[in-house]
C-alpha cells in the first residue's frame, strides 16, 4: 500500500497529493478486499444450507475482521503518512511499510474461520460415491480459499522480512486476485439459493438417507410376572407379539 504512479514533482503540494492519493488507492484496496471477504462469507452460508446460527457466526466475524482492519490501516497511515513522498526517479510515490504487515493478519484468521467450517461441513457429509472428500473439497472451492489465503500471506511475510523497495510487489498481486476471485464468486453465485442449487449447479448428486422398518419381521416372548398386562389382573400366561415399531396385543 506505499507505491503508486504520479506525474508530480516532490513540493509541499505534491506531496500533499501524494498521500492522498495513496490514502483513496488504500481505501479502495480495503472495499476490494470486503467485498471479495463479504462473498466467501455468503457463499459459505449457503453451503450450510442458510442455516440461521452459520450465518450470525460468519456475520460477526465478518464485521470483527473489518473493523480491526480498518483501525490497523488507519493506524499505520496516519504513522507512516510523514514518509510519503514523490520519486522524481521512477515518477511514484513511495513510503515506509514499517509495522504495515500487521494489516493482513484480520483477514487471514477470517479466512482461517471459514475453512474451518468448511472442514466441519466436508467431515459431516455422507460418503456416497459422487461425494468423495476430494470432490466436496474441490466442489466448496478449497482451492480457491488456499490460493487467496497464501496470497495474502505472501504479502505479510514480504513486507515483514522484504525491503522496503519490493513493498509494491504482493500489494497489486494481491489485489488482482482479490478482484478475479470477486468476480467469479458473483458468477458462481447467480441464482443458487441453497446446498442443493450448489451440488446441482456442481453435477453432484446429493443423496438423504433413509431408515426403514423390515418387512415380515415379528418376535413372540413371554411375559414375566413384574410386567404389565393392561387385559388382564393375573400375571401369568400374557403373550404378545411385536412387529419393529409396533406392539400388539395377541
Amino acid at each position: 500500500m506505499t507505491h503508486s504512479p504520479t506525474s508530480c514533482t516532490d513540493t509541499n503540494e505534491t506531496k500533499t497529493s501524494c498521500r492522498t492519493w495513496l490514502l483513496s488507492d488504500i481505501g479502495v484496496e480495503l472495499l476490494t478486499v470486503f467485498s471479495a471477504t463479504f462473498l466467501i462469507g455468503m457463499r459459505v452460508h449457503i453451503l450450510w444450507d442458510n442455516r440461521r446460527d452459520i450465518f450470525l457466526w460468519v456475520s460477526a466475524a465478518w464485521v470483527l475482521h473489518v473493523a480491526a482492519n480498518i483501525a490497523l490501516v488507519v493506524t499505520n497511515s496516519i504513522t507512516n503518512a510523514e514518509s510519503y513522498s514523490v520519486q522524481p526517479i521512477f515518477n511514484i510515490c513511495f513510503g515506509r511499510v514499517k509495522y504495515t504487515w500487521t494489516v493482513w493478519i484480520p483477514v487471514m484468521i477470517y479466512h482461517c474461520f471459514i475453512m474451518s467450517l468448511l472442514v466441519i461441513k466436508w467431515l459431516s457429509t455422507p460418503r456416497i460415491a459422487s461425494t468423495r472428500i476430494h470432490d466436496v473439497m474441490i466442489r466448496d472451492g478449497f482451492i480457491y480459499f488456499l490460493v487467496v489465503f497464501l496470497a495474502m500471506f505472501f504479502n505479510l511475510l514480504s513486507w515483514a522480512l522484504a525491503p522496503g523497495t519490493l513493498a509494491a510487489l504482493p500489494r497489486w498481486f494481491v489485489w488482482s486476485i482479490c478482484t478475479v476471485a470477486t468476480s467469479r464468486l458473483l458468477l458462481s453465485l447467480k441464482g443458487i439459493q441453497n446446498a442443493k442449487d450448489w451440488d446441482s449447479a456442481n453435477k453432484i448428486a446429493r443423496r438423504d438417507i433413509e431408515m426403514k422398518p423390515r418387512d415380515g419381521v415379528e418376535f413372540i416372548y413371554a411375559e414375566h410376572e413384574d410386567d404389565e398386562c393392561p387385559n388382564r389382573r393375573s400375571m401369568s400366561g400374557c403373550l404378545k407379539t411385536t412387529t419393529l415399531g409396533k406392539y400388539d396385543e395377541d
